[in-house]
């Protein structure tokens, strides 16, 4: 191997990371909202994984047209790692320690990719993170827009590119 094949490759798994990363602060930020708008006395209620993983699944179908067989399969995948992500962001809330969360779910993630390898073609495979981070651009998007639960359509401060708010 040479120099440059090293550094390729250090710096793809440093992407890699970053986007492994992103997917956590967006179930974090979709799960924290929803949180914040329950009552207090309530038992806050966790999403549910067969609707999240449905949902994985329809994005992925479209995305990567998937097959009637891949849809099955993909859909346990998903299913196995919502799982895993949920239990995940529990150990943290309970623990309230958040130090180790980021390795947690890279190696969810990576342990993912991995599942998905076998049923996915290498094209689908090769189109799998940019649909991946579309899919997360999108989510940070809806969860971060300023009106989301207000019942206002589009009457709330905007920002522009340098920080001055307007209506």
């Amino acid at each position: 191997m040479t120099n440059s094949n090293i550094y390729v490759g250090v710096f793809t798994n440093k992407i890699l990371m970053k986007k492994f990363f992103s997917v956590l602060i967006l179930t974090l930020v979709f799960l924290s909202k929803n949180f914040a708008q329950m009552p207090e006395e309530s038992d806050p209620k966790m999403p549910d994984i067969k609707e999240l993983a449905q949902h994985e699944t329809d994005r992925m179908k479209k995305g990567l047209i998937l097959t009637d067989s891949q849809v099955v399969k993909v859909n346990l995948v998903n299913m196995k790692f919502l799982k895993q992500r949920m239990e995940v962001i529990h150990e943290v809330k309970e623990s309230g320690d958040f130090s180790q969360i980021q390795n947690k779910v890279d190696g969810i993630e990576l342990a993912k990719n991995e599942d998905l390898r076998p049923i996915l073609t290498e094209e689908q495979m090769k189109k799998w993170p940019k649909l991946r981070q579309k899919m997360q651009n999108e989510q940070m998007n809806r969860n971060s827009s300023p009106n989301r639960n207000s019942g206002m359509r589009g009457g709330g401060m905007r920002q522009n590119d340098y920080g001055v708010n307007h209506n």
